[in-house]
């Protein structure tokens, strides 16, 4: 998904990822050597958004977001739904935008240890099944 400061209204006029990297007045803060995977990165070869390049993590990349620097980014999901607490942040302060041209993500996988008890394997399960 994107993510833009809540008060940056001129990215929330965008529907597709393909339109907002058409867009040059917006600028996309990108991690420098990072694969945002093959549909975002042909968008990226081919339309060549502005783009402001940092070797900041997910973090450091909201901080400078917030800080202007640039005017979006992309995140995971699952990576948006603990920015604002991690960071300490309003969670006001930012959004996230879905496009309606991304695909699905690549699955993650939780990978044990055979040290690690059952217990806590039945523990991973349950959390998991519950949607935590």
């Amino acid at each position: 998904m994107v993510v833009a400061r809540a008060d940056n209204r001129d990215v929330f006029g965008h529907r597709t990822l393909a339109d907002l990297f058409a867009d040059k007045q917006l600028r996309f803060g990108a991690k420098t050597g990072y694969s945002y995977g093959p549909f975002a990165d042909d968008l990226i070869q081919a339309n060549k958004p502005p783009m402001v390049r940092t070797t900041q993590d997910v973090g450091g990349l909201v901080r400078m977001l917030l800080g202007r620097r640039f005017d979006y980014i992309l995140a995971a999901p699952e990576e948006f739904e603990s920015l604002a607490d991690r960071l300490g942040i309003a969670g006001e302060d930012i959004a996230a935008i879905e496009m309606t041209d991304i695909p699905p993500g690549n699955r993650r996988y939780l990978m044990c240890s055979k040290d690690v008890a059952d217990a806590v394997i039945d523990k991973f399960d349950q959390a998991l099944a519950a949607g935590r």
